[in-house]
């Protein structure tokens, strides 16, 4: 029997959207906005890198969905090592909420705090499948495109904006800059969103023609996210690394927008910033039960126990991260924790990897490499970073 169709713009609200524009948060956005702050056009090509290498990632999980193939003690490692990636993604999150409520409240980054954690745990509870939020988590983003409006008008102003985006796909790396390409990599990598993926492929038994739109729903998805990503990394880089700015505060996001910035225009960023951030966690959620294997979510005593571990453990390490660091600690909160995310992430990495590799028939040649290429992507990281740190 067929499946029913749906029109074809409807395909590109589904959940490989939802997936790959779940990356559009805390680590995500403070990252992109660091690298361009520091180094100005210099890392642009790394974004766009990094983002293409998890795209395959996020395809492969999706047709290699119910064909795990990893023996027991690998799926151990898999599922600690993606619990530690998506707490640190939680924590960044509830610590870009808290400041953010405090920057267009006044009041101060614990109200923020509590506002996260009460309002993740309200919707956590009322969960009822990952379709209650996939085309929210699309929504959300839509206000992000406000960076992407600014880029385009300064590249407007002359053929040199054009010639200095252009310079950021160079290739070109230098020591220092290892640690910050490792953030890069692991601010591309939201491994909850391969959950999600796998996990809406599963729920819906796709395949066939459902299946390659899901392929299409991905790559519409992370085109969008390269383009806010590179619009970001490339606004930080006008008008914050052109003044000899570094990412710190959460009120950068706003100064990302230059001229534009003002007070209409933060309180649209803020609350999409805030709504993302929340949403961000639940989504965590949602991954750390499926994992866990808490069906129906939204019920149960397992989940329950699941969405408590996870918010709390979250916001206790955010409020540890805030008074530690205070308002200014959100460009470095951002930089730690998306290279705690790579640090950890290599094992999915390699499971959704293998998982596909081992599909009969065999894949074409291509997505073979390009399967295998994203999958080692995170492990080489790694270790470039233990090199520079070594030696």
């Amino acid at each position: 029997m067929r499946p029913q169709r749906r029109p074809r713009l409807l395909y590109f609200l589904g959940p490989g959207v939802a997936a790959a524009t779940a990356g559009l948060e805390a680590s995500n956005l403070g990252v992109f906005a660091y690298v361009g702050s520091r180094y100005g056009f210099a890392l642009i090509w790394s974004i766009v890198l990094s983002m293409l290498l998890f795209s395959v990632l996020q395809q492969a999980a999706a047709v290699a969905a119910s064909r795990p193939r990893a023996p027991a003690w690998w799926w151990r490692l898999v599922e600690w090592s993606t619990y530690t990636a998506n707490i640190a993604t939680a924590t960044i999150n509830a610590v870009m909420v808290a400041l953010m409520v405090s920057l267009l409240t006044g009041t101060g980054w614990w109200v923020g705090l509590s506002l996260a954690t009460l309002a993740s745990w309200s919707l956590a509870m009322g969960f009822r499948g990952v379709r209650s939020v996939e085309r929210i988590l699309v929504v959300l983003s839509l206000p992000f495109l406000a960076y992407v409006a600014v880029m385009v008008i300064h590249m407007w102003g002359g053929p040199s904006s054009i010639d200095a985006l252009a310079s950021g796909f160079r290739v070109r790396l230098s020591a220092g800059q290892v640690p910050d390409l490792v953030a890069v990599f692991g601010a591309a990598a939201a491994p909850y969103s391969l959950v999600l993926q796998a996990e809406a492929v599963r729920a819906r038994r796709m395949s066939g023609e459902r299946l390659a739109w899901e392929m299409v729903d991905v790559a519409f998805g992370t085109l969008f996210s390269i383009l806010v990503g590179v619009a970001v990394a490339y606004t930080a880089a006008v008008y914050l690394n052109g003044r000899g700015l570094v990412v710190e505060g959460v009120d950068a996001l706003v100064e990302l927008l230059g001229p534009y910035a003002g007070r209409a225009t933060a309180f649209v960023v803020g609350v999409a910033a805030v709504s993302a951030g929340i949403l961000a966690i639940l989504a965590i959620v949602a991954a750390n039960a499926m994992m866990a294997g808490a069906r129906p979510l939204g019920v149960g005593g397992r989940y329950r126990d699941i969405a408590f571990y996870t918010i709390v453990s979250s916001s206790v390490l955010a409020a540890a991260t805030l008074a530690a660091k205070g308002p200014l600690g959100f460009g470095e909160a951002a930089r730690a924790a998306s290279i705690a995310i790579n640090l950890t992430v290599w094992p999915l990495a390699l499971v959704v990897a293998s998982s596909y590799l081992g599909m009969e028939p065999r894949p074409p040649l291509p997505a073979r490499i390009a399967v295998a290429a994203a999958g080692v992507a995170p492990l080489l990281v790694n270790m470039a970073l233990l090199y520079w740190a070594l030696f």
